[in-house]
């Protein structure tokens, strides 16, 4: 539970007082008002809630200005619906309460990817353990290394800090279109994605060209390669299943330790959020990529391929 200060409760209860005055429009949904009353009589809100007010006053910042009269928000005693509705989530139009929320709910997320990194991390640990005896030296110093360079970039070595890696289930793309595989940018590759130069060699300036890129696992209209929203999960796991078939000599150095690091965060993520927001899904569907991603640190590469043709 998060305690909130004394100007969010003195909004809400402003907030409940025009609502039942009948000021708070015909779109108010109820929980709303019950979540309003319960800020009032306990002084906290739970977690969610205040993840849920902040992503509320991120989509609703604009409100006011989108009035035909703007100065009419707030203006006694005919307040608008719109302002009421900000009282019921907590501020009276001043931004304090937005605030508050926008910077709780960072710290809550923040908190939660910790112990996301966390929990990875020893399910790691026990995996490797367990395989220990099944492969060589050099492949257990591959995923070794591949764990640490994975952990470093969670970290912020090189890769976004934020949360939006762990996305909800519906976000990811379990059954694409050929539309959607068609066209594909340099981003749906990324970081397997090749630019040739005037020689045809690999030249970061130079022509994207398709054809000597490797291992696509997102859909045509990625705008964030590192993100899950446009992750195409067969393509996903057939990446898994053939990256040790990738010759890597015409990439620059540190392009396949990347990639793998980068596939594994794919993974990782959906399999995080899914056990988190998706009590739903298939249970074949879960297992199955969690079997690759387990499968793929081991170098097991033909088993993935055995499970995807069968």
């Amino acid at each position: 539970m998060v305690k909130l200060p004394k100007y969010v409760q003195k909004a809400l209860r402003d907030g409940l007082e025009l609502h039942r005055a009948g000021l708070s429009g015909d779109g108010l949904v109820p929980k709303t008002v019950s979540d309003a009353e319960s800020g009032v009589q306990g002084g906290a809100w739970p977690d969610e809630k205040i993840k849920r007010a902040a992503a509320w006053f991120a989509r609703h910042k604009n409100d006011r200005m989108m009035m035909k009269n703007p100065d009419s928000w707030d203006k006694p005693p005919s307040y608008s619906p719109a302002y009421v509705a900000w009282l019921l989530w907590g501020d009276d139009g001043n931004g304090k309460g937005e605030e508050f929320m926008k910077k709780r709910s960072m710290e809550l997320k923040l908190k939660e990817g910790k112990m996301r990194i966390m929990h990875a991390m020893l399910k790691d640990l026990l995996d490797v353990i367990g395989m220990m005896d099944s492969v060589d030296m050099d492949t257990l110093k591959n995923i070794l290394m591949a764990t640490h360079d994975r952990y470093a970039s969670i970290a912020g070595d090189g890769e976004p800090e934020s949360d939006a890696d762990y996305v909800d289930v519906e976000d990811a793309v379990e059954e694409p279109t050929v539309y959607q595989r068609s066209n594909l940018p340099p981003a749906a590759f990324f970081p397997a994605s090749f630019f040739a130069g005037a020689d045809g060699n690999y030249d970061d300036e130079g022509e994207f060209r398709v054809s000597k890129s490797k291992l696509p696992h997102h859909i045509n209209d990625v705008e964030d390669p590192y993100g899950n929203e446009s992750v195409d999960i067969p393509r996903l796991r057939n990446a898994l299943a053939r990256f040790n078939q990738v010759d890597w000599s015409d990439f620059p150095d540190g392009t396949m330790e990347k990639t793998r690091v980068h596939l594994e965060r794919h993974a990782d993520g959906i399999l995080a959020s899914r056990a988190k927001e998706c009590a739903t899904c298939r249970e074949e569907d879960l297992n199955a990529l969690s079997e690759d991603i387990r499968d793929f640190r081991a170098g097991r590469f033909s088993d993935i391929i055995g499970r995807l043709n069968g």
